[in-house]
């Protein structure tokens, strides 16, 4: 299957879906964080900076749940690059190290208990 076909499969045009945009402007301006270069990564290596992405995460879960529609989660990674991650003192290994820890994060949003909802797809 090539790339293009797993983007169509990615959504099913009957389904509708949540997903949450613009998280690092709400992390910086509503909740105090300071996020160099714009990176919101770089919360996942404290437990404060985990909290406060899992909250945004399961609000979005929760408010899908009520309304008996998808989630779309995305990774916190989107600008865990090497060139812009140097830029902030990421090397290399620890980029995929985050990058792997953000998708692990998500993944196990996937399985949220007994209660049943509707599909969580991820963008990793």
């Amino acid at each position: 299957m090539d790339r293009r076909s797993n983007l169509q499969n990615l959504l099913d045009i009957d389904q509708l879906f949540l997903q949450y945009v613009g998280g690092p402007t709400d992390l910086i301006f509503n909740q105090g964080f300071d996020l160099p270069g714009f990176a919101s990564y770089p919360l996942l290596e404290t437990d404060v900076g985990r909290t406060a992405l899992l909250n945004i995460i399961q609000q979005l879960v929760d408010m899908a749940r009520q309304v008996g529609v998808g989630v779309i989660l995305d990774t916190e990674t989107w600008v865990a690059n090497r060139d812009r991650g140097s830029a902030i003192g990421y090397t290399p290994e620890k980029l995929r190290e985050i990058n792997l820890a953000s998708v692990e994060m998500i993944a196990g949003l996937r399985c949220p208990g007994s209660a049943p909802m509707e599909p969580i797809r991820l963008i990793a």
